[in-house]
């Protein structure tokens, strides 16, 4: 049975510390530290026309609170927040239930007083005496104590050939002790916090994100096996089950505001892994009809038809229904509407919706024009990507795979059938292959009914979820692999003393998927993609790119006393930049990809002398 800490986590204090110590070396972002004002009010916009992320019928107790009305505007509008970062109060638990803490601020500042007349003082005593610190025990987002069948020094793990990368991985393990959270029955108090009850124990990304995440988790969960920790996962499965149920998709993230958009679909995958390693067929048959019912969300809500050519197609795209400022960055979004010359600014609070249901919020691939990116621009719901229409293609590939382990061949061939369709249509719509060098899969616009000829390390996504015909001559693989190539993917950036990754895209946009920054997720899925393609040459070019990503986040896990795994590294070796927040230490995702890759390459993985790090590790926070 799990224990709980019933004080303060300790674990979220040391990296609250480090974030808040952080403010000193890293600028904030963008939106920040200018002279437009937070101002909601002033675009005299009506809420009730609005789409809101929480409302009265999936939040009654306190969407009023943490997705709309005038605390949160106020807050948001005279910075009553730690480190300028709105995501900090939507973070907050009230002291007393929701409703009582809405009228003491009505009484303290009367419908009629508009946000920017409000006395920042009283606002600021106010907050202090009716909202708690994100991390205090009344959040109920509480340390998992222990973690069932914890072992410092796995197997897995512990076979790795090489020693230093070895002791690494068992200091890695024990980062999931400082990442796992729980919220006791108990503590299930929604009139007090804006978290989502599950009941099982998760793990959380790390720094500013304190609740479970969506699409992280499957980067997370290879990790978690690579630990040898079957039975954490497997809570983490039904915790995403719970939320279909009770959503009909999985949401974004662990809290109320994330209750109107979700991620990219990895839950079927993560289904996959788990099953891969417990051959647990009594599970999967429990489990598989909440996988179809995830899948046809996306295929029901997110979908749209379009023609190219003389052809009509169904192809998914990400557009969530909110039409308002995000919650967790309330700020960033108004003053992105204040600047923005779209009359029409729902719309524009939709668009940025969707670029964070993408997970890479953001990217110049959602801007009208990639080339002169501005955020203020952005149209993601006039974007198909083709990295989450390659995600429903596997996904199919999966279900049919797993029905057939099941002996449900109708099934088997029915998700056969519409991964074979879709892997057809898939080339039809993104394919560009008018000239060699640049041939690849491409974003179709809507607006242009063209495909954009930018290029993003997602292009390797389809190798990734073999959405793609392996028969086909020349060989696909290949192809992409020198496309990436003639792009510069495999090159050390400007001024960089060595290759670290591949950087996210090619411009530099200031927005943090963008060069110069290499994430997780994506190296993974670039690495998978070529190793499993059957190639050899491309096998050795995966195994190449694993190698330099793991002496990537060594050097700098090792030159600072604190030991840090970064969310995102930068082409420039250091950790990443850009976007809505300072850089985040933790980190689930990035502790799972290297723990997957030293498990994969195990005996291939050996670094001399010259190539691991000399240094003296120093005090870097």
């Amino acid at each position: 049975m799990l224990k709980f800490q019933k004080n303060k986590i300790k674990n979220n204090e040391k990296y609250l510390k480090l974030i808040l110590l952080n403010f000193l070396l890293f600028s904030l972002p963008s939106s920040f530290g200018q002279d437009i004002k937070c101002d909601f009010e002033s675009l005299n916009i009506n809420e009730d026309e609005l789409v809101h992320t929480c409302d009265k019928s999936n939040a009654p107790g306190n969407y009023f609170i943490y997705c709309s009305g005038r605390i949160i505007q106020a807050v948001n509008y005279h910075q009553i927040l730690v480190g300028n970062d709105s995501k900090y109060f939507v973070d907050q638990p009230t002291k007393l239930e929701a409703s009582v803490v809405q009228q003491k601020f009505d009484e303290l500042f009367p419908k009629n007083v508009k946000v920017k007349d409000m006395d920042r003082d009283k606002l600021q005593n106010f907050m202090n005496e009716y909202f708690d610190d994100p991390m205090s025990n009344t959040t109920a987002l509480q340390s998992c104590k222990n973690i069932p069948n914890f072992q410092p020094k796995p197997p897995t793990l512990a076979a790795i050939k090489d020693d230093k990368m070895r002791e690494w991985a068992f200091e890695l393990n024990e980062r999931w002790k400082e990442l796992c959270i729980q919220i006791p029955a108990d503590a299930n108090n929604p009139t007090h916090n804006s978290l989502i009850y599950l009941p099982n124990p998760s793990i959380r990304p790390g720094s500013r994100f304190r609740e479970v995440y969506y699409w992280d988790s499957y980067w997370t969960i290879k990790g978690l096996l690579a630990s040898e920790l079957p039975e954490l996962v497997k809570g983490m499965l039904e915790n995403f089950v719970l939320l279909i149920k009770n959503h009909g998709f999985i949401n974004n993230g662990g809290r109320i505001y994330y209750n109107m958009r979700s991620q990219p679909p990895f839950f079927t995958p993560m289904v996959n892994e788990y099953y891969k390693y417990t051959k647990d067929k009594e599970f999967l048959n429990d489990i598989i009809p909440m996988m179809e019912k995830e899948l046809e969300f996306w295929t029901v809500n997110r979908s749209v038809v379009f023609e190219k050519g003389c052809r009509s197609y169904t192809m998914y795209q990400y557009r969530t229904e909110s039409t308002v400022p995000r919650p967790e960055s309330f700020c960033a979004d108004v003053i992105t509407a204040i600047k923005s010359k779209e009359a029409n600014k729902a719309k524009l609070w939709q668009n940025l919706a969707s670029g964070a249901e993408s997970g890479m919020d953001f990217s110049t691939r959602w801007m009208r024009n990639p080339d002169q990116p501005k955020l203020e621009e952005i149209i993601t719901t006039s974007i198909v990507p083709y990295d989450l229409n390659a995600f429903i293609c596997g996904n199919y590939r999966i279900l049919s795979e797993l029905f057939t382990a099941l002996g449900k061949k109708k099934k088997a061939n029915h998700y056969r059938k519409l991964y074979l369709k879709l892997r057809a249509d898939f080339r039809s719509v993104f394919l560009y292959d008018k000239e060699e060098n640049k041939y690849g899969w491409y974003d179709y616009n809507l607006e242009t009914k063209k495909n954009n000829i930018h290029f993003y390390s997602t292009m390797a996504i389809p190798l990734f979820t073999q959405c793609y015909d392996p028969l086909e001559k020349p060989s696909v693989p290949e192809r992409i692999y020198n496309t990436m190539k003639n792009y510069g993917a495999f090159e050390k950036a400007k001024g960089a003393e060595d290759f670290y990754g591949v950087q996210i895209s090619t411009v530099d946009s200031g927005q943090q998927w963008d060069a110069p920054n290499i994430w997780p997720p994506h190296e993974h899925m670039v690495v998978l993609g070529l190793f499993n393609s059957g190639n050899e040459n491309l096998k050795q070019e995966a195994l190449y790119l694993a190698k330099k990503w793991i002496l990537a986040n060594y050097r700098l896990y090792s030159q600072c006393i604190e030991k840090p795994m970064w969310e995102k590294l930068s082409a420039t070796g250091t950790s990443g930049k850009g976007g809505e927040y300072i850089p985040q230490l933790g980190f689930g995702w990035s502790i799972g990809t290297v723990m997957d890759f030293l498990h994969i390459f195990n005996d291939q993985i050996k670094f001399n002398s010259t190539e691991l790090p000399n240094i003296t590790p120093k005090k870097c926070f």
